[in-house]
């Protein structure tokens, strides 16, 4: 199964799709290792990382035989694409986007920036908030995602009775607020639904901090949704 994840993973050429892996994956092993209650188990964690390391190197090293597929994959690898540069590209839209910002403190409103100032969207969901919906709309979108994160990061350091489902819930959120910078994700449904189920967790901690009936009633039903969540396919 794990083979097949990460063919998957790797076949989807999204590198906003690995750095989400590689972010939700460092924070719950992170997490795992550090509130493990002993040794034995955190020596389990560290043989099925290696694993799965393992795992993901053999895949990339079949797929590379493949003349095609070795080929996209050293594209996709590349920091930069020929999108991306330019006046024309992904980081020259930015940059008029941050010039209309400071000359519009309204905002221009919704689908305006890409068929009047650039060809297409600024590829940073804060930036086209703020472009949106004016200073304000802006700030509140970026306060209510690092907030989240604030708040996230330091409940993911609590031993509770949630927590292994929190760190699989926040790692998800944490790569999706990340990749922010790069892609307009306010229309990502799911990003919304990582964002509640963050919440709702550490409230039901908050609530019944010592794991009392409240909590595991949440934490059961977060385990149905992020089953659910899991089993439809994520955007590229």
């Amino acid at each position: 199964m794990l083979l097949f994840l990460s063919f998957a993973l790797l076949l989807s050429f999204s590198r906003g799709a690995w750095f989400n892996a590689a972010v939700a994956l460092g924070l719950y092993l992170y997490g795992s290792l550090v509130f493990a209650p002993t040794n034995r188990q955190r020596v389990k964690l560290l043989v099925l990382g290696a694993l799965a390391i393992a795992s993901a190197g053999v895949v990339l090293a079949a797929a590379a035989q493949t003349e095609a597929v070795g080929e996209l994959l050293s594209d996709r690898a590349a920091l930069t694409q020929s999108y991306d540069v330019g006046p024309q590209g992904r980081f020259g839209g930015q940059e008029k986007a941050k010039g209309l910002i400071l000359e519009h403190p309204l905002g221009l409103g919704a689908q305006t920036f890409a068929p009047y100032y650039h060809h297409e969207e600024p590829h940073n969901v804060y930036l086209t908030m703020f472009l949106n919906a004016g200073w304000i709309g802006g700030l509140l979108f970026a306060a209510n995602v690092w907030l989240t994160v604030l708040f996230g990061l330091r409940h993911a350091m609590l031993r509770t009775a949630t927590q292994p489902l929190f760190l699989i819930a926040f790692g998800a959120f944490l790569g999706n607020a990340f990749e922010g910078f790069i892609i307009d994700l306010d229309h990502w449904r799911h990003f919304y639904l990582e964002m509640a189920i963050v919440w709702g967790l550490m409230l039901a901690d908050r609530t019944e901090i010592g794991g009392g009936i409240g909590a595991r009633v949440v934490a059961s039903r977060a385990a149905r949704v992020l089953g659910m969540a899991g089993a439809r396919p994520a955007a590229g």
